[in-house]
């Protein structure tokens, strides 16, 4: 399958996963349509050359307005969707409040709900292209302290598997679902920092245990895959005549694939846990604490 300038469309692409795969997917020949919320982000990727647009996933006009630019530049056509952008909430389930599970929620899967539905009509007169859920190790088994990431992960997994089956008799249109292990990224640096905001502004939230963790994941161990592995698999998603419904990435995460399928629910958790060793205790105590907690914003 040729891809001489097909659209692609990515969100999330100020750094990490999302500014790597616009990069290497325009050198590959696609017309790369990369996005960004701030003004900044933009301004980087119009000097790398690209045809950069504003999303902020969270808000429907900022949706309807980059679906409208998109159509226009592209003569209302678009063969890839890459549902790239999210972020992690980190905390104790037992301190996030509503607000908080909310906030993750939109970005990480309402938006990406909004977005794919705004193209659809597009997909469906086409009858081709390819939809790409980003998705999570932390889609299919979970990390503790990471809860709500964890369940914005295993919602997008029941959407994309859903969307699948409901699109399955367009031959030429397809769901796929993409499971980066640890990449190198912003990610988890970006969690650190949402913490440490926590920290500022309730100086009675002692759950520094919490921060160390989140620094520890932010660096690069020798698991870590950097960000042209995911680039590689995307593109592979979108070459391939008959793409698979999920593509696996790093060593972490096909090991916790194979121990999902094979190991008894307790033996996981176990398994998990001691891959978490060093995670907070969550005690009687620091429940007390819960609405500092709670406030990430």
């Amino acid at each position: 399958m040729r891809s001489t300038q097909r659209s692609i469309l990515i969100t999330g692409c100020s750094s990490g996963i999302g500014l790597h795969a616009a990069s290497y997917l325009k050198d590959k020949g696609f017309h790369v349509l990369p996005t960004a919320r701030k003004a900044e982000d933009l301004h980087a990727l119009t000097k790398l050359g690209f045809d950069a647009i504003e999303l902020n996933v969270n808000e429907q006009s900022s949706i309807e307005a980059c679906v409208a630019s998109v159509l226009e530049k592209t003569n209302g056509k678009l063969f890839g969707l890459i549902n790239n952008a999210g972020f992690v909430q980190p905390g104790a389930l037992a301190h996030l409040s509503r607000e908080v599970l909310e906030s993750q929620f939109a970005t990480n899967v309402f938006g990406l709900h909004a977005l794919t539905q705004a193209f659809m009509p597009t997909f469906l007169t086409q009858k081709q292209g390819r939809i790409i859920h980003v998705s999570s190790v932390l889609g299919f088994v979970p990390k503790a302290f990471l809860g709500a990431y964890n369940a914005s992960k295993y919602a997008v997994e029941g959407l994309g598997d859903t969307l699948r089956l409901e699109l399955a008799h367009h031959k030429d249109l397809h769901v796929v679902l993409v499971q980066p292990g640890p990449i190198q990224s912003k990610l988890f640096s970006n969690a650190v920092t949402i913490i440490k905001d926590r920290l500022n502004k309730h100086k009675k939230n002692a759950d520094y245990q919490l921060l160390e963790t989140m620094q520890k994941d932010s660096k690069d161990h020798w698991f870590k895959k950097g960000p042209e592995a995911t680039s590689k698999v995307f593109y592979q998603a979108l070459t391939a005549k008959h793409p698979k419904s999920r593509y696996r990435i790093t060593l972490p995460c096909h090991a916790a694939a194979w121990g999902k399928r094979l190991l008894p629910a307790d033996w996981l958790d176990k398994m998990m846990l001691m891959a978490d060793k060093d995670t907070p205790k969550l005690t009687h105590k620091s429940t007390h604490q819960a609405e500092a907690l709670a406030l990430a914003k």
